[in-house]
């Protein structure tokens, strides 16, 4: 029977360490705790990096406006989806991003997903770094271009493959991300920038891993570096730092308004609530004006790179490097046992051989659950 390849093939993960078996959460609680089978654990595996989620003012502007405009409008933006809401923050990510416009989609992945596959087509090609976001890639491949990998952060590597290859193309779409995901280290942006500005490519920065977390305002680490080159887009998220839910693309109005009619992952699809818009609103608003949230992250993240002496880039991800997928199962299950949630991330997440925790910092951390946790790792 045909349902046998699927039931082998799960079969095979287990027996690599590599099967999925997500916790089924009952509550979230204050402080970061989470109620997993009525027993309270700290988490440090959201993405909740200012602890929006649980904001008072977050939750009162979601019951208000969904008695207002209901919980979804159940349609596309270019059918009855559009409303003045999503219009409201698509101008207020463009202005805090320092752009003509932005477009939001469902989620992050629809955004690269959508726009890598709309903007480049069998006559480009895309130069993407080696530890790009799975809809990175899953956007490259659907977009028919020529896919280019260089090595993690390699500049060098970077301007050598466009130096070759850069006048075999029509067009040229150089992608990075500013905080990655799993490594938690961060991109060379003005190098990736400028190089992309000298081959005449168009420059795509993923910026959901810093949005909320860097950035006088908070809008991420272009803001930080001061990049103000056109030629370049920011995709962001909604669904980390900003509480809510959907990604978004900012750019130029021209790209803005291509995408509005051609991108498939925006035109075939429902369109966020309004309550979700309204919600991103107000949490872009707090992170705009309340830099104390930032603060109180920034210090927690320094406070765990102090104890466990830790030298590199500061970010509000942590990888603990295990190597093995058994040994990083083994090591998860026992913090688990200790009242810690320390997701362990494995391939194909991750290289082969490289399975890792990830530890992921919030505002929201109470100091003495971090030396907790940090005199239980290895």
């Amino acid at each position: 029977m045909i349902i046998n390849y699927y039931e082998e093939e799960l079969r095979r993960l287990a027996r690599q360490h590599l099967l999925r078996n997500p916790k089924n959460i009952q509550k979230f609680h204050s402080f970061n705790r989470i109620v997993i089978n009525d027993k309270s654990y700290v988490n440090f595996s959201s993405n909740d990096y200012l602890g929006l989620t649980k904001n008072p003012v977050i939750i009162q502007t979601a019951e208000k406006n969904s008695y207002e405009y209901g919980i979804g409008v159940a349609s596309s933006r270019l059918i009855t989806g559009d409303t003045v809401v999503h219009r409201n923050l698509e101008e207020k990510i463009a202005k805090w991003h320092r752009k003509d416009a932005a477009l939001v989609f469902s989620s992050g992945y629809s955004t690269n997903l959508g726009v890598i596959s709309t903007l480049v087509g069998k006559s480009d090609a895309i130069v993407a770094d080696r530890f790009v976001h799975a809809s990175i890639i899953d956007g490259a491949k659907s977009s028919k271009a020529k896919l280019f990998i260089y090595p993690h952060n390699d500049i060098f590597k970077l301007s050598s493959i466009l130096e070759k290859n850069r006048c075999k193309f029509n067009k040229v779409l150089v992608v990075t991300e500013s905080v990655f995901s799993m490594d938690g280290d961060i991109a060379p942006l003005q190098d990736i920038i400028d190089v992309a500005n000298f081959y005449d490519c168009l420059a795509l920065v993923d910026e959901a891993h810093a949005i909320g977390v860097f950035g006088k305002t908070g809008s991420g680490l272009m803001e930080t570096f001061g990049t103000i080159s056109q030629n370049f887009l920011i995709v962001g998220t909604l669904s980390k730092a900003i509480a809510s839910n959907g990604g978004y693309l900012a750019g130029p109005q021209s790209i803005i308004n291509y995408l509005f009619n051609k991108c498939r992952s925006f035109i075939y699809t429902t369109a966020i609530s309004p309550v979700n818009c309204a919600i991103a609103l107000k949490a872009i608003e707090i992170i705009q004006n309340e830099s104390c949230l930032r603060k109180k992250l920034w210090s927690n993240i320094d406070y765990f790179h102090k104890i466990k002496k830790i030298d590199k880039q500061k970010t509000p991800i942590i990888p603990i490097i295990i190597g093995s997928a058994l040994d990083t199962n083994k090591i998860m299950s026992r913090l688990f046992d200790d009242g810690f949630f320390v997701y362990g991330v494995r391939p194909p997440t991750v290289p082969k051989e490289t399975s890792r925790l990830r530890i992921s910092l919030t505002s929201n951390h109470r100091k003495k659950d971090i030396k907790k946790l940090a005199d239980r790792l290895p």
